[in-house]
């Protein structure tokens, strides 16, 4: 008996506290979540800044070219939040990419296209 009040009492002290305590946190938490007139709506982790839909310019160098799409491995894309990497976007015309080569610097061009990123612009460098 005298464990099952010691446990009455520690779950209702634990309980207390957890209340207490959520409503301190709840009342914090919009203050720190809520957004900033003019910043972006999300971190680059989460896609908010990828939401733009470009286009965006950066460089890069070829690292292969397929039929309608080509690899590059780009520098950073600041409007995007990226880091330098390396991706391939679709070329909606492949005359655009003809003659490209592994290896090749280019500036580039593009825009997010529904799931894709599309090239807009190529150029050697």
């Amino acid at each position: 008996m005298r464990t099952l009040i010691i446990a009455s009492t520690l779950g209702a002290a634990l309980l207390l506290q957890a209340c207490s305590g959520g409503e301190e946190g709840a009342a914090e938490a919009p203050s720190e979540a809520a957004p900033v007139a003019g910043a972006p709506s999300a971190t680059p982790a989460t896609g908010g800044a990828a939401q733009a839909t470009g286009p965006f310019s950066t460089t890069g160098q070829i690292a292969a070219v397929e039929a309608d799409a080509v690899s590059i491995n780009h520098q950073p894309v600041a409007e995007l939040g990226w880091p330098a990497m390396t991706m391939t976007f679709q070329a909606p015309d492949p005359s655009m990419i003809q003659g490209l080569q592994a290896g090749a610097p280019v500036r580039f061009s593009f825009s997010k296209q529904g799931d894709q990123y599309v090239l807009t612009e190529v150029r050697p460098q």
